[in-house]
């Protein structure tokens, strides 16, 4: 059988099981192929132009010898007369909150024909639809005639949802922006669950197994078997799309979420005002910023250190988020964030590997969109180590954006004394009434239904007003417009419950007008978090007038609290 016939037999046979198909599909659920409006700017290119770049962006599983690099070769030998480039932009543990800050500079400027897009496991920062909406119209922006298609990997614990057929996490945000940007996508779990079903796979193990195709040895990083299974699922999906829609500048639609990341950047740390502790760190021959030289150098670039306490660094940043970065050592390493004049806000470090310093991210809560200064202060060093502190992440809002979405009370403004149910925060959508990091769970009742929440909603008949807010993960956040009667002592009490996963700290932190208004509330772990509520309480001194009252939660674990209500009340 000929190599042409194989071809076209193949992508005819594709092409009767997916051209039936709707372009709009369900989030919800994980297909190998999703097309939508298909590569075809690239397709063209390859028809009539002698030079092609290739694009990737993503993780460490991308940044691997591997998969990119298997598809890259597969292009050069199916076109032998074309001069393909190679640029691969992938970090290793970051998200599209990052990419979204650096795309112009590590990959745009290459001027790629396609641009593979691989984030699903790393997630975005927290900040997950406006990362990769962001990242999505920078693109088109650039050059409305690049082809884009997202690509799907997998890590152990999204096997249970893909074994039933079910999208995990991240891969719920990315389907609904392909649906509405037409991009196509490609979920390398269903064949992996495939063969896991059929007994051919072993997902995770340190060495073979006689018999079956290990997949990787750590649950995420696939091995030479895992990643050719992968690039071959991805090869035959490129086929599929040979004849599928137009080659034309894509039409960039109006955003889901108003606040996209799409105006992010990067600012050096050599623009800080330093106390006089700082040192630049040679970023050659410093051997904790090269333990691990790529991801460092990405993440921080320029970098400088310190090794005493109070010693301080002041950005000053025009946005609505900033994030830093820093190189964790030992345990117990901690640093004060001050926004303005806000209260200072908290983050300690411990040391990940004994092998090797990986870098990270860590954001300050999150601010009205204007002109800040932040100040980082060292508030607790380990023996022997340094602080590192490189670039900062910030994220704006789009150049000449308006939102739609204003923050406004849900039915009225929450009266002060008075009992304010949790299920009662204010509408205006993600980032500004609410945080939400947990999008793959969603409401299970109809309370509020109609409002395109993430926020988990849930039923209990036997809580105040018939629901409470559940399954809320560390950093995520409500806010309510509350209108306080009389100045004067209040005690504020916290109806809630926290699940008993380890040894942990875990509760809630309230907020008035971006300012720390009480201690935090330390909630008791129960086995039985839905069952076992109880009042915690905290003293407040409040001022007349209407404000907005953010209630943030946090966890040193996965999940954090279940919060029915909150109730003020007047101290005599």
């Amino acid at each position: 059988m000929s190599k042409f016939f194989w071809i076209t037999t193949t992508l005819f046979f594709h092409f009767l099981t997916y051209a039936a198909v709707s372009q709009s599909y369900d989030p919800n659920t994980s297909e190998e192929l999703r097309m939508r409006n298909g590569i075809p700017n690239l397709f063209e290119k390859l028809n009539t132009k002698k030079n092609i770049t290739i694009g990737y962006i993503g993780g460490s599983i991308t940044r691997q010898t591997g998969w990119s690099d298997n598809v890259f070769s597969w292009f050069q030998n199916q076109y032998k007369d074309i001069r393909f480039t190679e640029i691969n932009a992938a970090v290793p543990g970051t998200g599209a909150d990052f990419a979204a800050s650096r795309v112009k500079n590590d990959l745009l400027v290459h001027k790629p024909d396609v641009v593979f897009i691989e984030y699903r496991v790393n997630g975005g920062g927290g900040y997950e639809a406006r990362a990769i909406e962001g990242l999505v119209r920078q693109i088109w922006e650039t050059d409305p005639n690049i082809d884009i298609c997202f690509v799907y990997t997998v890590g152990e614990w999204m096997l249970d949802r893909l074994m039933v057929g079910k999208q995990y996490g991240f891969g719920i945000i990315i389907e609904e922006m392909a649906n509405t940007y037409g991009i196509p996508s490609i979920d390398l779990g269903v064949e992996i669950v495939k063969q896991l079903k059929a007994d051919q796979l072993v997902f995770k193990n340190s060495s073979p197994v006689k018999g079956k195709v290990v997949f990787s040895k750590d649950g995420v990083h696939p091995n030479a078997d895992g990643h050719k299974i992968y690039s071959d699922i991805v090869v035959r999906s490129i086929m599929t799309m040979h004849d599928i829609g137009e080659d034309r500048p894509h039409k960039i639609p109006k955003p889901i979420v108003f606040n996209h990341f799409s105006n992010s950047s990067l600012l050096s740390v050599n623009n800080a005002t330093k106390s006089s502790g700082w040192q630049s760190v040679n970023v050659n021959t410093d051997a904790v910023y090269n333990s691990d030289q790529y991801r460092t150098s990405s993440m921080l670039s320029d970098a400088l250190k310190c090794s005493k306490v109070n010693e301080t660094l002041r950005f000053n940043w025009e946005g609505d988020l900033i994030c830093f970065t820093t190189i964790p050592q030992g345990e117990g390493m901690e640093v004060e964030i001050t926004i303005d004049d806000g209260a200072p806000e908290t983050f300690t470090f411990g040391q990940s590997s004994g092998n090797v310093y990986f870098s990270k991210f860590f954001y300050a809560q999150q601010q009205e969109v204007g002109q800040h200064t932040a100040q980082l202060k060292v508030t607790k060093l380990p023996e022997g180590t340094s602080i590192y502190i490189g670039q900062a992440m910030v994220h704006n809002l789009p150049s000449g954006s308006n939102s739609e979405n204003t923050q406004k009370p849900f039915k009225e403004v929450h009266t002060i004394p008075g009992r304010i149910e949790a299920e009662d925060f204010d509408t205006g959508g993600e980032g500004i009434a609410f945080h939400e990091v947990n999008t793959n769970k969603k409401s299970e009742t109809n309370y509020r239904s109609g409002q395109n929440l993430d926020v988990e909603i849930e039923a209990k008949p036997n809580q105040s007003n018939g629901h409470i807010i559940s399954w809320t993960r560390d950093n995520e956040w409500l806010e309510y417009t509350i209108q306080v009667k009389n100045a004067g002592e209040y005690v504020i009490k916290a109806m809630a419950t926290a699940r008993n996963d380890v040894a942990e700290q875990k509760g809630l932190h309230i907020f008035l007008n971006g300012k720390a208004l009480a201690n935090k509330i330390n909630v008791t772990p129960s086995s039985d978090w839905f069952s076992d509520w109880a009042e915690y309480s905290v003293n407040a001194k409040l001022e007349p007038g209407e404000h907005v009252l953010r209630v943030k939660f946090f966890s040193t674990s996965r999940w954090c609290i279940n919060l029915d209500y909150l109730e003020f009340v007047a101290k005599p």
